[in-house]
């Protein structure tokens, strides 16, 4: 990655968690659903900061049922193909724990690509390389931990108030 776009990831990345303690912080904040905006704010920043404009800049929210259930987004280039599911849980949910639950094996099921997050924990599950008939399976996980001003680290405190 180019410096120029991962000073743009960084930045989007400090923006998010900046947005999600805030609204950590506010006591009427659900678990989930209030860190909406934080999601959002994420999917929207990504084709700028990946310098991808190949990203859809509509993500589509809470997209109708299908025999595998309803992701709470799909993600689609400009062309309208779908890349993929995106399931945000709650920010103090241990996201791993729904790797093997049988919402996210029903969207494995369907053959898509997933990105399951808290916004800290972030787990890709995709076709294997070796052999695109085998189910999708669980590709990398990436913790966002803590930051410094000069960069973002892979660790960091949980984001509570």
């Amino acid at each position: 990655m180019s410096q120029v776009r991962q000073d743009a990831f960084t930045a989007l990345i400090l923006r998010v968690l900046d947005e999600a303690r805030n609204i950590a912080k506010h006591p009427e904040a659900t678990n989930e659903l209030s860190f909406r905006p934080a999601v959002n704010t994420l999917l929207g920043g990504l084709p700028t900061a990946l310098a991808m404009p190949s990203l859809s800049d509509v993500i589509l929210t809470e997209p109708r049922r299908k025999a595998y259930g309803a992701p709470d987004y799909k993600v689609y280039t400009v062309n309208r193909w779908l890349i993929g599911y995106f399931e945000a849980k709650g920010i103090y949910d241990n996201v791993r724990r729904y790797a093997e639950s049988e919402q996210i094996k029903k969207y494995r099921s369907a053959g898509q690509r997933i990105l399951l997050t808290n916004l800290l924990d972030f787990g890709l599950f995709d076709h294997d390389v070796n052999d695109v008939s085998r189910p999708i399976v669980p590709v990398a996980w990436v913790q966002l931990l803590q930051h410094s001003s000069s960069a973002l680290i892979m660790l960091s405190p949980p984001l509570k108030p």
